[in-house]
């Protein structure tokens, strides 16, 4: 009972340990701090991840802009139009911010492409840059045409459920007109697995090579007629190969086939199961045409120890 016991405790200090740690995950972590501006007139960007299409390698992000200084009036509203512009690696998003819009006013979405692999499931990274740059345009009747181009502070939060995020801010406000690709401004924004989906995940990859590596073992014996042959060894066996891949689809944040994991694990397990369903089929074969010529024959049985001279 005492083994019984500390079996159930630590199962359960252990449901307890992973359900908070669950629960920490999918944040934030900044890796770069960005410090204050050293301007009074400038944006304030909050950027939060929305969603990740690690299929697609593209991530969407929500970016919500506050102005600062002389850019708003008495009333916190921002004074005159303000464009902001957010360039990635093969994309470029640019947004009108109203004149006369409260702070926190205006929120852009904007796709970001990532680099990264999925198929190196559950361990794959994906990661991506973008800088943003805002300006306004030149007022009516001005010499200068130019746009005016406006400091933008970062700060970043939020997270997504499965993914620890990850990001670079630059050290100040960037300063970056339309289409210029500032280097001193770049974020890097990055998603991996947390650690709760690579346990659960890896931990189902074993027992699903576990599970199909008894139903081979299981029916070796029963094919070199070690283990009695039963019908629902059929019924067993089959179940397990179709049961694999919804278990494999299961995995939480599972990639398409293909994968690492297939390569290397679920191709091999699915194969061991259907070998031991062919093994088990044809001993059923075997022993069902053996009873039909012989119906009073027993069925093959496993020998079994050799008996001395004289015993009873």
């Amino acid at each position: 009972m005492a083994v019984v016991g500390a079996v159930v405790l630590l199962s359960v200090l252990t449901l307890l340990g992973l359900i908070l740690l669950y629960n920490q995950e999918g944040g934030l972590r900044i890796t770069r701090e960005g410090s204050a501006a050293t301007v009074d007139d400038y944006l304030s960007a909050l950027i939060e991840p929305v969603s990740i299409d690690s299929l697609g390698d593209r991530a969407l992000l929500a970016v919500t802009f506050t102005s600062h200084g002389s850019l708003t009036d008495d009333a916190g509203r921002l004074r005159q139009p303000v464009r902001v512009v957010i360039t990635t690696a093969d994309s470029t998003t640019t947004s009108v911010l109203r004149a006369g819009a409260p702070p926190g006013f205006g929120t852009v979405t904007v796709p970001v492409s990532l680099d990264g692999t999925a198929a190196d499931y559950p361990f794959d990274v994906f990661e991506g840059q973008f800088i943003i740059g805002a300006y306004q345009e030149a007022a009516a009747g001005s010499e200068d045409s130019a746009p005016t181009a406006i400091p933008v502070t970062m700060d970043a939060a939020g997270g997504l459920y499965g993914w620890t995020t990850s990001i670079d801010l630059p050290a100040g406000a960037t300063l970056a007109p339309a289409q210029q690709w500032d280097l001193t401004g770049i974020m890097t924004l990055s998603f991996e697995r947390t650690f709760t989906t690579r346990l659960f995940a890896l931990v189902l990859l074993t027992l699903m090579g576990l599970v199909a590596a008894a139903s081979l073992y299981t029916s070796v014996l029963v094919a070199a007629f070690r283990r009695p042959m039963e019908a629902i060894m059929l019924a067993w066996t089959a179940s397990i190969v179709f049961a694999l891949p919804v278990l494999r689809n299961a995995l939480p944040g599972a990639p398409p086939i293909g994968a690492a994991i297939d390569v290397f694990l679920f191709f091999w397990a699915l194969l061991a199961a259907m070998a031991a369903l062919v093994l088990a089929t044809v001993t059923w074969l075997r022993v069902r045409a053996a009873e039909l010529r012989d119906p009073a024959r027993p069925d093959p049985a496993p020998p079994g120890p050799a008996r001395p001279p004289g015993s009873p």
